[in-house]
């Protein structure tokens, strides 16, 4: 499956054309990411109600562990959570990170297979984060009781048939491999989709999407939400890349790439008000908590920018899978 589609990538890419506009170009009316969501059928312990957004919570009222096995978006999304969570009342929070730049689902099931060390596992801690590399699998899984099991694809997979529905034993394999060494027999799985690349991205794989921003987060809203729904065990869905949608036509993204206070290059958030963005998005549609509650912010993120913040945070959580303008 990957030698096919990497031969039709590479013609892709032979005849598109990289977008190079100096300016986000306003989507078209009532983009959305496909059907209405649907309910999924996971774990029950820990649940908060049923909100009418399609999406469940995770009631972190004592505590929270989180292990999240992604790439450098799960990085990008991660750097502010403990600030984020504490200051929203989730006094007991420990995260964890199996990160491989640039890893896809198809690449971790690999990993699982070979028993490879090849991770880098950060982890929250009373000191801050702490990072060591030649990590297994296994190793982070096994590290704490962990509540939540945050799962991510490649962005530039999360919108492709092919390495989403089309490659169901990928994601099996995954689950009942995490599962079975997990020690919190009532773990809970989530799936977090990420953004879309900027325009102006010269990465080979945003020609997949016409090398359009909005092509591309509407097909990996898509096509993660199906994945969701294929299998019982994700808990829900953390469509975390709305957010950044609804911040993609603001003043946070004005001038172009280089200019972009919420990119720092074609493909991931910025270091302040990116990660920022990403953060607060995660851990509200993970645990319920509102956004307009939050009081701390990142230095360098002015009045302003942590209003239209929460503003895309908060329209995201409302709408999970449907851009919204946003008024400034």
């Amino acid at each position: 499956m990957q030698k096919i589609l990497s031969i039709i990538l590479a013609a892709v890419c032979m005849f598109g054309v990289l977008g190079c506009g100096n300016k986000p170009t306003n989507p078209p009316e009532n983009e959305d990411g496909g059907q209405q969501p649907g309910n999924n059928t996971g774990n029950t312990g820990g649940e908060q109600e049923q909100p009418s957004n399609g999406l469940k919570t995770f009631d972190a009222s004592n505590g929270l562990k989180l292990l999240m096995i992604g790439n450098s978006h799960s990085e990008d999304a991660k750097q502010y959570f403990i600030e984020i969570a504490k200051n929203l009342g989730i006094k007991n929070i420990v995260v964890g990170e199996l990160h491989i730049g640039g890893t896809a689902l198809q690449d971790h099931k690999k990993n699982a297979e070979e028993n490879n060390a090849v991770y880098y596992y950060r982890k929250s801690g009373a000191g801050g984060w702490t990072e060591t590399y030649g990590h297994t699998l296994d190793d982070g899984i096994a590290d704490e009781d962990w509540d939540i099991v945050s799962l991510q694809q490649r962005s530039a997979w999360a919108g492709v048939e092919a390495y989403m529905t089309g490659d169901k034993t990928t994601v099996r394999y995954m689950l009942d491999y995490v599962k079975a060494r997990c020690t919190n027999p009532a773990v809970k799985f989530v799936f977090y989709t990420s953004w879309g690349y900027h325009d102006e991205t010269t990465d080979p794989t945003f020609a997949l999407y016409d090398n359009k921003h909005s092509v591309q987060y509407r097909q990996m809203m898509f096509w993660t939400r199906q994945l969701v729904q294929e299998f019982d065990e994700f808990y829900t869905h953390l469509p975390v890349g709305t957010a950044i949608e609804n911040a993609y036509y603001t003043s946070l993204n004005e001038g172009g790439l280089q200019n972009s206070l919420l990119y720092r290059d074609g493909l991931h958030m910025s270091y302040v008000q990116g990660r920022f963005l990403a953060g607060l998005a995660y851990i509200c549609m993970l645990t319920g908590k509102n956004p307009d509650d939050l009081t701390w912010k990142p230095v360098g993120v002015t009045d302003m920018q942590d209003a239209l913040i929460k503003k895309c945070v908060k329209a995201a959580i409302d709408n999970p899978y449907t851009y919204t303008k946003m008024e400034e």
